[in-house]
Parts: C-alpha cells; structure tokens; sequence
C-alpha cells in the first residue's frame, strides 16, 4: 500500500514538472505574439504615414492644379474683359459735339464705293452738307449731313429756290452734270419729283448759302412724286426730330439700282441720261449711353407710299443691306466687333423723346 503511494506521488511530481515546463513555454510564445503585435502595429503606422503623404502629395498637386487654373481663367476673363474695353472705345470725329459747326458732315469716314471711278466720281463738300457725286449715273451715291437741335429749326427766313442749278465746279472739271430740265415729265404727265438728297429745310439751317446749295442737281435724283410728298417727306421730318431729340445726328441718303446702267424710263423725254433709282436709303448714326453708336436704316422703293409716323417701320433694314443694295461701306473706321454689330442690327425705330415731333 505505501509502495502504491509512493509511486502515485512520483507521477504527481513528475505531471507537476512537466506543467511548470508547459507554462514556462506558453509565456515565452506570448512575449513573441507580442512583440509581432507590436511590429505589426509599426507597420500599419508605417503605411498610415506613407498613405497620408501620399494623400497629401496629391491634395497638394490638386490645389496647385486648381489654383494654376483659376489663375488662368482670371487672366483670361482679364485679358476678355480687357479687350471688350477696347473695343468700346468709339472713335467719334473731333468736334462732333460741337453743335455750331457743321464739321464733319460724315461720321467715322466718307463712304467708299465698290465700283469708285475717280474720272466720273467724286466728294462735294458744299457748305452745310457733302455728296459723292457719280457723273455716269448723273446724282449722288451718297449724301451726308450733320444735323443738330441748334440748327432743326434755325434760319428760317431762307425761302426754297424754284428751280434746279448745276455745278459748274464740276463741269469745269470735266464732270458730266445735270439740269433742270432733265427732270421734266412728259407733257400732260405728273409722274416725277425733283426729290432732294439733304432736304433744303435741313441744309438751311447751317444757313442761307448751305440751303441754296441744296438745289444743285449734285443732290436730287427722280422721285415718284406720291412717294416724295408723302412717305419720304414724313421720314425727313423724322430725321430731323431726331436731331431734337438727340442733339446730334448723321442723316447719310442715296439711291439703290437693281440694275446699273438704267435710263429713267418711261414718263420722261427722250434722251434723258439721269438713271432713275428702284428705291432710297436714309441712315441715321448718334451716339447712346456709353459714347456708344446707334444706327437706324430705311429703304423705301421707288413707288407710292403714304405711309407715315411710326407706321415707317415697315421700311426698316439694317446697315449692312444697305451696304449689300448699294456697294458702299459705311462707318468703316470704326473698330471691325463694333462696325458689324451696329451694322447688323435692325430697328427699332428710336421712340420721340420730346413726344409729338414732326413726322411722327
């Protein structure tokens, strides 16, 4: 029985060893997972910091990016904006404010013709008003004037010549001109006006020599009579209210021909050489808020018309077909964005600022 016991308590000691062995084993492998938790956790530091670089290196090469491109669109919209202000700067002639002077009567340039011939064409400056005289088609391409408040209703007194003169300067000057009589009707017929260019109650008023000027043959051309006493008549006193209204405006006239080269035709007496023109322009330039540039345009034919007041918007076209009907180029000193702006617009037409004026 003791030797039983003795041997039980030899297996009791010998478990005993063997599991203070197996603990002693068991603190060494947690020490190790430790220190791999440890390094493991370095580790993921380790990538944590180079991610975060990374992540930064990138915002910051972004916010470069984006401030490189606002920077760019800064200087852009500057550069746009710049230039736009450039563009705007209008160009408007020396003392074209000045309303006692009748300089200059085109504005931003004498109108240049397609088909100009120096031998047969040529600018008039007469006092008050100025015309590019065509000596082949016997009138004016285009007349030009200048009209101001001062001088709408100025000078009065001047009364209308009867009749129709030449220019003498011309003839001298180996032009071919025009007389009265060329624009006789047939007898028993009352189918033609005399119709002026620059009216005389416009050019009179720059005084007596300027409204006696406007009865030269330079500055008519044969107008259906029912047109001239009527619709055209209303569109000259239109003009003239806008230099009222206004202050200043630029009133450049003319004919169109469909075809060149036409005689007057029918109603008239044989051998006539005046060319009768299909229909007539009017543009009228002034200045807008700004010193910017407002142009309105009409071209009404050739025929009866009784239109009148603001009813004359009908006619209404813009610069550029009158440009395209006539051959001419009109306010081309002005800058290329601002010309083709102004030319290309059509109407409206400019309200009565002061009401009830004359033509409306």
């Amino acid at each position: 029985m003791m030797k039983q016991a003795g041997v039980l308590m030899l297996m009791l000691v010998g478990m005993f060893l063997v599991g203070c062995s197996s603990n002693t084993n068991t603190r060494i492998d947690y020490d190790r997972i430790a220190k791999n938790n440890a390094a493991d956790k370095q580790e993921v530091k380790e990538d944590k910091g180079q991610l975060a670089g990374t992540v930064s290196n990138q915002a910051l090469e972004e916010g470069k990016k984006v401030k490189v491109a606002k920077g760019e669109v800064k200087k852009e919209v500057g550069e746009r904006i710049e230039k736009e202000v450039k563009v705007e700067v209008i160009p408007w002639p020396k003392g074209a404010w000045d309303l006692g002077s009748e300089e200059p009567h085109v504005v931003f340039g004498e109108p240049t013709y397609v088909r100009h011939n120096s031998k047969l064409m040529t600018v008039r400056k007469y006092r008050g008003f100025s015309v590019y005289y065509d000596g082949q088609a016997m009138g004016p391409r285009w007349t030009a004037i200048k009209l101001t408040a001062e001088m709408a209703d100025a000078h009065g007194e001047v009364k209308r010549s009867s009749k129709f003169k030449s220019d003498k300067w011309l003839v001298r000057n180996g032009y071919e001109v025009s007389n009265h009589k060329d624009y006789n009707n047939e007898k028993g017929k009352r189918v033609w006006d005399r119709g002026h260019m620059v009216q005389f109650d416009d050019a009179r008023g720059w005084g007596y020599d300027a409204g006696k000027d406007s009865f030269y043959t330079t500055n008519v051309w044969p107008q259906v009579g029912k047109l001239n006493q009527l619709a055209w008549l209303q569109l000259e006193r239109i003009c003239t209210e806008y230099a009222r209204d206004y202050g200043v405006v630029w009133v450049f006239t003319g004919p169109v021909f469909k075809g060149e080269g036409k005689s007057m035709g029918s109603g008239f007496l044989p051998g006539r050489k005046v060319w009768k023109p299909d229909g007539f322009y009017k543009i009228v330039v002034r200045k807008s808020a700004g010193d910017k540039v407002e142009a309105l345009a009409f071209y009404l034919p050739n025929v009866e018309s009784r239109v009148k007041g603001m009813a004359l918007s009908k006619y209404v076209v813009s610069v550029d077909e009158i440009e395209g009907m006539t051959g001419l180029d009109f306010m081309y000193e002005l800058n290329d964005v601002v010309e083709d702006k102004v030319e290309a617009k059509r109407g409206p037409m400019w309200r009565d600022v002061k009401g009830k004026g004359k033509g409306f």
